[in-house]
């Protein structure tokens, strides 16, 4: 099997989509928040190509430009033989671009990076 390497360019090269107002609504309701002066409409853009859902996106900071895939209950990351589903979780994203089926959990700060897909940032900066 080849591996797949993303890159900034690679990842912001595919076609995005700002939030809808829905989306946006529901990101809210889960305890998401966007750190001003930003709002959600130029903080945040979304993969086209991907099927995204706000169920798995909770308790999280995001900041600068920040390109999400999707995120799914199906527990497809093994972290230390544990299988767990993709999503944002209690976090901070800064200026980056999480793939599809990636994690980040418990995160004190993840900036200026490239999670691709099926990756795991968890328990960062304790």
């Amino acid at each position: 099997m080849e591996n797949e390497y993303l890159s900034i360019s690679s990842i912001t090269s595919e076609p995005t989509r700002s939030l809808t107002s829905s989306e946006i609504n529901q990101l809210q309701r889960n305890q998401n928040n966007v750190l001003p002066p930003l709002d959600w409409s130029n903080c945040i853009r979304v993969l086209k190509s991907s099927t995204f859902s706000t169920d798995n996106i909770r308790n999280v900071t995001f900041g600068g430009n920040v390109i999400l895939g999707s995120f799914t209950n199906e527990k497809i990351i093994n972290v230390d033989g544990v299988l767990l589903p993709s999503g944002l979780y209690h976090s901070t994203i800064l200026n980056s671009c999480i793939a599809d089926g990636a994690l980040v959990s418990r995160t004190v700060l993840l900036s200026n990076c490239v999670l691709g897909k099926g990756a795991a940032a968890v328990g960062c900066g304790r």
